[in-house]
């Protein structure tokens, strides 16, 4: 029962990769792209938030994941007790937090929640390791982020509080910052404002 135990967790594990593959291919881009160093017409500064419409890359990401739905409905409407068992055993990387109301009996639901918190998570992380943002490479990556958000909230699964952190912080001017003190780590508040005061003395 152990060995057949391990044998389960590694075909979840391994699938779960094959699905991520291509959003972590995407998400891997992010903190390089030169996007975040550009000023000027690209980015105008005369256009308002809302005016902004997200990047390819993450539009990119918010289609592959809309599709997910449909491509993991075969597995879990076909009539396999023994694959249905398997599914509700095996153990998905990125699990919700305990108690937490993102919590479902549904099989798909239960792989859509693992993909999209794992989504937010390597996307948080992606963007803290952009080196510089300007001031409307700011404005846009919120937008970029906003429009995640939105696509999951389609899809009835909550944004991560890091990732709606980062938002925050990207639209907050630098001179409020320490207001954020205790509410967000303070990892997170010296990242983004590392990364937006090189470009906004």
């Amino acid at each position: 029962m152990l060995e057949m135990s391990k044998v389960n967790e590694h075909a979840h594990k391994f699938t779960f990769t094959i699905v991520f593959y291509h959003l972590a291919r995407q998400l891997a881009q992010i903190s390089n792209m030169e996007i975040w160093q550009t000023e000027g017409d690209m980015l105008s500064a005369d256009l308002p938030t809302f005016s902004l419409s997200p990047l390819e890359y993450i539009t990119k990401i918010g289609q592959y994941v809309m599709t997910l739905p449909q491509q993991l409905e075969p597995f879990t409407t076909q009539e396999n007790p023994a694959l249905e068992k398997a599914l509700q055993v095996g153990k998905l990387p990125y699990p919700p937090e305990e108690g937490s109301e993102e919590e479902s009996d549904h099989l798909a639901d239960h792989w859509l929640g693992a993909v999209a918190r794992g989504t937010m998570h390597t996307y948080s992380e992606a963007i803290l390791r952009i080196p510089e943002l300007t001031q409307h490479a700011a404005r846009q990556l919120a937008t970029d982020i906003d429009y995640l958000c939105n696509v999951f909230d389609a899809l009835g699964i909550n944004a991560s509080k890091p990732l709606k952190d980062v938002e925050t912080l990207l639209k907050l001017p630098l001179s409020q910052y320490g207001e954020t003190k205790g509410k967000i780590p303070d990892r997170v508040v010296h990242a983004i404002g590392t990364m937006r005061s090189a470009k906004e003395k």
